[in-house]
């Protein structure tokens, strides 16, 4: 048995072998990622300039949306990045505008995608058409006309709304109008796969009737705010989607209310599939640190340093919560830890130092903090039997001479 003291920091190095010295990188990548978003833990979290891969600077505060615009290239902080991705309305909007003179069904709505142009079909191929008199140009193009008519007929029978996310001919909108015929254009083909999921129907390629025509009760077109929407409403009790529609003064208030929303809804399902919750504010986490401590303490060879590593990382947590807060952190961990030595497992870290989280009502869900310790535990253990990292990286661009000379062509000896 290995009675050798655990080895420090700068120790840790030369006292790695040789095939685990890649956990260094791994360790420095996740050490990096959590000192980026360590500053936005707690109510007084500070706020970051973030600047998008588009280019745009958001001011934000929340890690979930910081850590889904970083780019990251170390193979460990994509690992733990994967480990952790004002009215409601009784359907789903989408942002559409309706086109021709029918712009609503009230009832019954049989609903057509088409991933193409509603009008004349435009072969890949180039086609020409050979024409030797007015005659055969005039029957050209009423043949051409009878056609389109036909298809939106065929279209018509089989459902009465369309959805289009190409280019819209006014002449066969105009066919569209005679037969009652909803026609809808969506700028994104996003929302049509979106569409497509929520109403089970699939995207046609082509000016034809649909196998299956997606079912809703009714399909109108809305303003909302400067923008116009397209509603797709169901009546029954088992809505397949809904929409939240906020409002606000400015854009950042948007952005905050958008992920309140979701954290809502993220807790709302997690208490749906467990009701259980823990203590919040660091809570939870100091008290499975002093277990794992305790235990850490009485164990032998290399166990006993994981054990006390664990609990230094889960102790972490409480004193960001407390340096964010503006708080003496040394003075705020001392009456933490003391009074979870004492047994009261629920003081936590409030605004102005340790609190009641049962007073104050601040609780987690089970679920979340189990999975989260259940990933950070799997990370640690992958990245621990990884032997070899190979990051592949960008060659840089060779700088071009804009007046590049002639080359001169050695004389060779005869």
């Amino acid at each position: 048995m290995d009675r050798r003291a655990p080895p420090t920091a700068p120790e840790l190095p030369e006292r790695l072998p040789a095939e685990e010295k890649h956990l260094l990188s791994s360790l420095a990548a996740a050490d990096t990622l959590a000192r980026v978003l360590r500053p936005c833990y707690g109510p007084q979290g500070r706020q970051k300039l973030l600047v998008t891969a588009k280019g745009d600077t958001v001011l934000t505060g929340h890690a979930a949306a910081i850590l889904r615009a970083l780019e990251l290239e170390h193979p460990a902080a994509r690992l733990l990045r994967e480990a952790a991705q004002a009215c409601l309305l009784p359907g789903l909007a989408l942002p559409g505008k309706p086109c021709g003179q029918v712009t609503m069904v009230l009832s019954g709505a049989r609903v057509a995608l088409l991933a193409c142009d509603f009008g004349p079909a435009r072969p890949l191929a180039p086609a020409t058409a050979r024409l030797s008199s007015p005659d055969d140009l005039i029957r050209f193009r009423k043949g051409s006309e009878s056609l389109i008519e036909k298809q939106v007929a065929q279209l018509a029978a089989a459902a009465n709304v369309v959805v289009v996310s190409g280019d819209i001919d006014e002449k066969t909108l105009t066919h569209a109008d005679k037969y009652g015929l909803m026609v809808i254009q969506v700028a994104s083909r996003r929302e049509m796969v979106y569409l497509s999921e929520v109403l089970r129907t699939p995207l046609t390629p082509y000016l034809v009737p649909p196998l299956e025509p997606g079912k809703c009760q009714r399909v109108y077109g809305q303003e909302l705010g400067e923008a116009l929407a397209v509603v797709f409403e169901w009546e029954s009790t088992g809505t397949p989607a809904l929409t939240l529609v906020l409002r606000g003064a400015t854009a950042h208030g948007l952005r905050g209310a958008e992920q309140a929303a979701y954290s809502g809804i993220d807790a709302y399902f997690q208490l749906c599939q467990d009701p259980r919750l823990l203590p919040g504010a660091g809570a939870t986490e100091m008290a499975l640190a002093k277990m794992l401590s305790e235990t850490g303490t009485k164990l032998e060879g290399p166990n006993g340093p994981t054990f006390l590593a664990f609990a230094q990382a889960l102790q972490s947590l409480p004193e960001t919560l407390a340096e964010n807060a503006g708080l003496a952190v040394p003075h705020v961990m001392a009456e933490m830890n003391g009074a979870h030595q004492a047994g009261n497992f629920l003081i936590g870290v409030g605004v102005e130092g340790i609190i009641n989280v049962a007073q104050e009502e601040v609780w987690d869900t089970l679920i979340a903090k189990a999975q989260g310790l259940r990933a950070v535990a799997d990370v640690v253990q992958q990245l621990l039997t990884v032997d070899d990292v190979v990051l592949a990286k960008k060659s840089p661009a060779c700088p071009q001479d804009p007046n590049p000379e002639p080359k001169k062509g050695s004389a060779r000896p005869l």
